[in-house]
């Protein structure tokens, strides 16, 4: 009998452990199955979460795909190529031709020898520049250019060799256009090659001498006429740089440089570089006076989208607000009088004041 009930105990025993596991397995089993469907959950909200923004575009992505890369460059093009809106209307106003009636750009300091280097932004609503304005946008330009020189290598080469060397060509053409307007306004400056941010702290670039400003241009449009074509097939590419327009910033910077202001002892061989440069751009064989009858030439070649006067241009996606007022639109100064009289002559025409 106590045999027979030791076997019933342990009998029982058996059952509860055997209950115990089945019921360990369908907990852990339940357990298992929630952490799938936790984990399944997590992954479909990462993939939500990790989906490309439709109204940006990525660092890392300039730098793999050659025409967001070019898309880099372009905006390049838009920041270096100045505009009037870039460049202001200040410097009429600032000389004894014109009077400003508006004071947009602070033209009216000049005018009573009140300008300094803190009262030359505008004032104008749609912000319009001023002669300080070209340092701050020109250098952020300049960056944009040493952004792209450090990350191009990491670009796809492949089946776009061709216009990643194209790209490089532009983009020592467009630095070197960029100093090339700091050097007409500020003479020598600071040399800027590498991508500062803001985890530098200081800022040791010394202002380069004017004769180093225009070498250092010089080189970067060697540069680039090395790896430019003399044109383009296909006129999607209007506005893009070329050798063409690399010889005729040379030989406009060579013509500076042999001027008397930087050119005190009048030597010859500054003008003669100067005169080569041009000669260049002549010998290159893509450009000629405008063909038309010359009594009709002056207005056409404004209406004839890249014609054969034309060597470099920013090119203009639509109708732009950018250059409509790039011309005389201030008043004349009391010494130089224009009167629009019915009986047109030239005696009437232009009228000196007393």
């Amino acid at each position: 009998m106590k045999t027979i009930m030791k076997i019933i105990i342990n009998m029982k025993g058996i059952i509860k452990r055997v209950m115990t596991t089945k019921v360990k397995i369908k907990f852990n089993c339940v357990v298992i199955a929630s952490m799938v469907l936790i984990g399944a959950s997590l992954n479909s909200c990462s993939k939500v979460l990790d989906l490309t923004p439709q109204d940006a575009i990525s660092e890392d992505a300039v730098w793999t795909d050659p025409a967001l890369t070019q898309v880099f460059v372009n905006q390049i093009y838009r920041e270096s190529v100045l505009t009037f809106k870039d460049a202001g209307y200040s410097w009429g106003a600032q000389t004894d031709e014109l009077y400003s009636n508006f004071n947009w750009c602070n033209e009216n300091e000049y005018v009573l020898g009140q300008a300094t280097p803190d009262n030359q932004s505008s004032s104008f609503p749609l912000n319009y520049s001023s002669t300080i304005n070209f340092w701050s946008t020109l250098y952020s330009t300049i960056q944009k250019t040493n952004i792209f020189f450090q990350n191009i290598e990491k670009v796809d080469t492949t089946g776009a060799a061709a216009d990643i060397s194209n790209m490089k060509g532009e983009v020592h053409f467009l630095r070197a256009l960029c100093y090339f307007e700091l050097l007409k306004r500020f003479g020598g400056v600071p040399l800027i090659t590498k991508v500062y941010t803001s985890a530098d702290k200081t800022f040791t670039e010394a202002r380069a001498s004017w004769d180093e400003t225009r070498d250092y241009i010089l080189s970067e449009i060697t540069a680039a006429i090395a790896l430019l074509p003399k044109a383009y097939a296909s006129s999607s590419d209007n506005g893009k740089a070329t050798i063409g327009a690399c010889l005729a910033l040379k030989s406009r910077l060579l013509l500076y440089a042999a001027s008397p202001a930087y050119n005190p002892t009048n030597d010859r061989s500054r003008w003669q570089a100067a005169a080569d440069a041009a000669k260049a751009v002549i010998d290159l064989g893509q450009y000629a006076l405008y063909g038309e009858a010359s009594d009709q030439s002056l207005n056409k070649v404004f209406l004839d989208p890249f014609n054969s006067e034309v060597i470099f241009a920013r090119v203009f996606s639509g109708t732009s607000f950018e250059d409509r007022y790039n011309t005389v639109f201030r008043d004349l100064s009391q010494m130089v009088i224009m009167a629009i009289v019915p009986i047109m002559s030239w005696s009437k025409w232009l009228k000196l004041s007393k």
